[in-house]
């Protein structure tokens, strides 16, 4: 599983870890977000990301705070893409000026990129208000999964390089 704040890299990372490991790969968002960004309820929410967890083999990428646990209990790895707050701003700020109006692949149907103040907001504040939840679930299942923290390209280009090898 691939968690992080917006703007981390998650989609990015989870389509190329998707082609390199050839696993499926579903992305929260699409499966949370209804058109209008409407939010799905918390008791289908939780059943969808169950049942997507109970399949043989997936990388599933997204935060969702009240299913991190299912999912981490379900998976072999997680990968916690943990950037700076200026670095996941920036790129959320670059994403809605190159895409706006339009949906994003890794995006449910009928959400189109948009300008949202308090998205930005919680983008700038992920790492006083999430990093903290996020980090004590991680030593939770700290002796029981493979974590891999990543904090910068170097990091980044380290896994990747990591995961070529793998797949040679």
């Amino acid at each position: 599983m691939i968690i992080g704040s917006s703007g981390a890299g998650k989609s990015t990372l989870s389509i190329w870890l998707s082609k390199q490991l050839n696993l499926p790969l579903y992305h929260l968002d699409k499966y949370y977000w209804k058109a209008g960004w409407e939010m799905t309820p918390k008791p289908e929410w939780k059943e969808k990301v169950k049942e997507l967890t109970l399949k043989p083999e997936w990388i599933i990428d997204g935060n969702f705070g009240s299913t991190m646990h299912i999912r981490m209990h379900a998976c072999d790895a997680i990968v916690f893409l943990n950037y700076n707050r200026i670095i996941c701003t920036y790129r959320i700020l670059k994403r809605v000026l190159t895409s706006y109006g339009t949906v994003r692949t890794d995006m449910a149907e009928g959400c189109p990129e948009k300008w949202d103040w308090e998205f930005i907001k919680y983008v700038w504040n992920f790492p006083k208000e999430r990093t903290p939840y996020t980090l004590v679930l991680l030593d939770k299942f700290r002796n029981k999964k493979n974590i891999i923290e990543i904090k910068s390209r170097k990091d980044l280009k380290a896994f990747k390089n990591y995961i070529l090898q793998l797949s040679e």
